[in-house]
C-alpha cells in the first residue's frame, strides 16, 4: 500500500512537493486556504532570482536545481515557462554577485548595455520566467491527473489532517500551525503594464535601495516591487504603485509609455532561513515542514520539493 500524504498549501511550494511525491509513488491530497489563481505565488513576478531567503549554501543548491528543472520544462513547452536573459544592475561598482558565482553564462555588462546612467555596473545571467497563471494551472492539472484531490479550507491544526504523513507548505500562515515565531509577512506589491519589446528581465537588488524589477511576459509586464516586513495589509497602495513605476522606468525606459493594467499585493513568507525539516505529530505521523522561502518560492521550489520528498520517504 502506497503512502498517503496530505499537503497543506497550494502555492508553488506545495504543488511542486505534491508532484514529486506522486512521482515517487505516494498518494496525495491537498488542503489549502487558497487555491490558484488566488495564492501568493500567483502574485509573484516569478523569475529565477534568489531573493530574501537563507541559508546561503542550501539556497544555492536548491536554486541551481530548480533552474535546471525550469529549463527542462521550458524546452518541453510547459505553459508559462520560458528561458530568459536576466540583467542585474547596481549603482555602485561591484564585483560579480554571490548568487551568480559559478553559474555558466554570466557576463559583465558593458556601459552601453546598462539601462540608465545612474547604474555603474551590471551582470547578465541566464534566468527563467514562470508566468504563474498558466504555470500554476499546469501544475494543478498534473497533480490532479495523478489522482490528487483538492480541498479549499482553513487548516486550524496539523493534527486534524488525514493521511499517513503531512507536508506543511502553508507559507506565511505557517506560524498559526506551528510554534514557529520566526515566520513573518513580507508584503510585496507589483504593478502590471502593457507588454514590452524587450524580453530581458532587469532587476536592481542592492543594499540600501528598495528592490525593483521589470519582468516582460507574453501579454503584460510585471513591475515591482516592495518589501515591507510585518505588514498584513493586502490592499493596493496607489502611492507605492507610482513609486514602483518611476523606479522601473530607470530599468526599462519602455515602461513609462505603457498603459497600467492593474496592481496586486502578496504576502511573502519571510524567515531567517527556509524551514525544511522533518518532525512528527503527537500520534507519531511524520511531518515535513517546507516554508519560509521569502521572495524566492519560484526560485527554490523544485530543489526544496525534491529534498522534502527524500525527507518524508527516508
Amino acid at each position: 500500500m502506497s503512502l498517503s500524504v496530505t499537503v497543506v498549501g497550494a502555492g508553488v511550494i506545495g504543488l511542486t512537493a505534491a508532484l514529486r511525491l506522486q512521482e515517487s509513488g505516494a498518494r496525495v491530497s491537498i488542503v489549502a486556504r487558497e487555491l490558484p489563481p488566488n495564492t501568493t505565488s500567483n502574485v509573484a513576478a516569478a523569475f529565477w532570482h534568489p531573493y530574501e531567503a537563507g541559508p546561503i549554501e542550501a539556497v544555492e543548491r536548491w536554486s541551481r536545481r530548480s533552474l535546471d528543472v525550469y529549463r527542462e520544462l521550458a524546452r518541453a513547452n510547459v505553459p508559462g515557462v520560458s528561458e530568459r536573459d536576466g540583467l542585474m544592475v547596481f549603482e555602485a561598482s561591484v564585483s560579480e554577485p554571490a548568487s551568480l558565482r559559478g553559474l555558466p553564462g554570466v557576463r559583465h555588462a558593458r556601459g552601453d548595455e546598462l539601462p540608465d546612467p545612474r547604474f555603474r555596473a551590471g551582470w547578465f545571467f541566464p534566468s527563467v520566467l514562470a508566468d504563474t497563471g498558466p504555470f500554476l494551472a499546469w501544475l494543478v492539472e498534473r497533480v490532479r491527473a495523478r489522482g490528487a484531490a483538492f480541498e479549499q479550507r482553513e487548516v486550524r491544526s496539523l493534527d486534524e489532517l488525514a493521511g499517513d504523513a503531512i507536508v506543511h507548505a502553508s507559507g506565511v500562515w505557517a506560524g498559526s500551525l506551528t510554534e514557529d515565531r520566526e515566520i513573518r509577512p513580507l508584503r510585496g506589491q507589483v504593478v502590471s503594464v502593457g507588454p514590452l519589446e524587450s524580453r530581458t528581465l532587469v532587476v536592481h537588488d542592492e543594499p540600501g535601495h528598495p528592490i525593483s524589477y521589470v519582468v516582460p511576459r507574453e501579454h503584460d509586464t510585471i513591475c515591482g516591487g516592495s518589501a515591507d516586513l510585518d505588514q498584513w495589509d493586502t490592499r493596493v497602495d496607489a502611492v507605492l504603485s507610482n513609486r514602483i513605476l518611476e523606479s522601473c522606468a530607470h530599468l526599462a525606459p519602455e515602461v513609462a509609455s505603457r498603459p497600467v493594467l492593474g496592481a496586486k499585493v502578496g504576502l511573502r513568507p519571510k524567515r531567517p532561513n527556509v524551514r525544511l525539516e522533518r518532525t512528527q505529530l503527537a500520534d507519531g505521523r511524520p511531518v515535513v515542514h517546507d516554508y519560509g522561502h521569502g521572495g524566492a518560492g519560484i526560485t527554490l521550489a523544485w530543489g526544496c520539493a525534491e529534498d522534502a520528498t527524500r525527507l518524508l520517504l527516508a
